[in-house]
């Protein structure tokens, strides 16, 4: 039985969003996009993704803090 690949993307421009997603779908990812980090924490929280890609540069909260908050 295959394994699902979850991967959780997190940009606040919707288009880099749709240019990740649309990568990472032909590597077989399920790709679940946030467009702020709220968003992305919740999601990362229920779906535990394989994969978190952040862009750095964040409204509030930025990409570092995000994986920091992750990781605790």
């Amino acid at each position: 039985m295959n394994k699902i690949l979850k991967a959780v993307v997190v940009d606040d421009d919707a288009k880099v969003l749709i240019l990740i997603e649309k990568a990472l779908t032909q590597f077989g990812f399920v790709v679940l996009c946030a467009i702020d980090v709220k968003t992305a924490l919740e999601l990362v929280k229920k779906e535990k993704p394989a994969l978190l890609i952040s862009d750095i540069l964040q409204p509030r909260i930025d990409g570092i803090e995000l994986c920091q908050t992750i990781k605790q």
